[in-house]
Formats: C-alpha cells, sequence, structure tokens
C-alpha cells in the first residue's frame, strides 16, 4: 500500500520517464519539420512546476555536501494557459533550467522563474544570477552540437528548445550580462479557443 507522497513521487517519475520517451523520439527526428502531436490547453504553472521537480535532487542536497546552497523560486499565475504539447513545453524548461544551474555551478546563487501574461501572449523567463555569457559564445548557444560542457554536453538542447519555441508559435531568446547573469526568455501564444484540454497524469497505486 502506497501512501500520497509515494503515489505523488512515482506520478512524477512516471511523467519524467514518458517524457524521456519523447526527447528520444525528436532526436531521431531531429532533421524533420512536420509535427506529429497534437497541441492541447496547458497549464503554463503545471509544467513550470514539473520542471522544477524534475531537477529539485540537483540542488536540494548542496547544503549536505558542503556547497552553498541555490535557491530557485517560482512566480506564475495559476490561470495561465498556452496552446502546446505539454511534453516539449516541460522539455524547453527543464532544459533553461539545467543551464541555469550549471551557470551557477558550485558558487550558489539563485535562479527565478517567472511567467507573465502580455497582450500578445505569455513570457515566461529563467533567470538566473551566474557569471553571464560572453558575447562571442551568446552568439553560438543555438548552434546544433555547440556545448561549453564538454563530454557533460550533447549540444543539442537550446537548439531543440528554440525549435519547439517555434513550432508552438513562440521565440526562445538568451540575454546575458558579464557579472550579473543570464536571462532566458520563452514567449508562447495565448491558449487558443476550443483547443482540447491536457490530460491529467495518470495517479500511480490509485
Amino acid at each position: 500500500v502506497l501512501n500520497d507522497e509515494q503515489k505523488a513521487h512515482l506520478a512524477l517519475i512516471e511523467k519524467a520517464t514518458l517524457d524521456a520517451a519523447g526527447v528520444v523520439r525528436r532526436l531521431q527526428t531531429f532533421s524533420r519539420t512536420q509535427r506529429t502531436n497534437a497541441f492541447v490547453n496547458v497549464s503554463v504553472a503545471e509544467v513550470c512546476t514539473d520542471a522544477i521537480e524534475f531537477l529539485r535532487p540537483l540542488w536540494s542536497t548542496r547544503r549536505r555536501h558542503g556547497k552553498p546552497p541555490i535557491s530557485v523560486r517560482l512566480a506564475c499565475d495559476p490561470a495561465l494557459r498556452v496552446t502546446g504539447n505539454p511534453t516539449e513545453l516541460r522539455e524547453v524548461l527543464t532544459n533553461l533550467l539545467k543551464n541555469a544551474l550549471d551557470a551557477l555551478g558550485d558558487r550558489g546563487g539563485s535562479i527565478v522563474l517567472q511567467a507573465e501574461s502580455r497582450a500578445d501572449g505569455v513570457e515566461i523567463f529563467v533567470q538566473d544570477d551566474g557569471a553571464g555569457i560572453p558575447p562571442e559564445i551568446l552568439a553560438k548557444v543555438f548552434d546544433p552540437f555547440f556545448t561549453t560542457k564538454g563530454e557533460r554536453g550533447t549540444g543539442l538542447g537550446l537548439c531543440l528548445s528554440q525549435r519547439i519555441a517555434e513550432q508552438h508559435g513562440g521565440e526562445l531568446t538568451l540575454a546575458s550580462t558579464l557579472g550579473k547573469g543570464t536571462t532566458a526568455r520563452l514567449h508562447l501564444p495565448h491558449a487558443s479557443p476550443g483547443a482540447p484540454l491536457a490530460e491529467a497524469a495518470s495517479t500511480v497505486g490509485g
């Protein structure tokens, strides 16, 4: 018999596993431009929260290992919704958060994931107060297979994320200032009227 906390953890694992399968499928069809997944009405707050929970183990145990802490804060109106594929949007936000965590490295710092409604759509920001990205590197970050992480990186995260944003009718941009940090901006259109709601994650053990 599973308690509620165990069910929640297993549901998150199931969602992450299904998302990983989606990533593999997109890597297999990297050169294709035609969409195969239908768009649905997606809660921005839910995909943002999922991305944070996926990566929480990367910063929640830093104090235990004697590293400076990293704080991650979410600011999002629960009513914000867009039309899209929740798996793909989680992939984008997870990539952006992972890059922000890498930027803070061993020095610690803070990350803010914020979503706001604008007249022409929804703006999602992932902002860190790390060392920033040099201009010559910033100009290449969306190039396929470009990475500064050596063997730890594939150079496809931001490239795929930008493609996903464009396929959603939006855009993904990065702005950075040396010594002050980096801000990723994901712009998405508002939810289309009549789009079906995203199916809720299955309840494990229920």
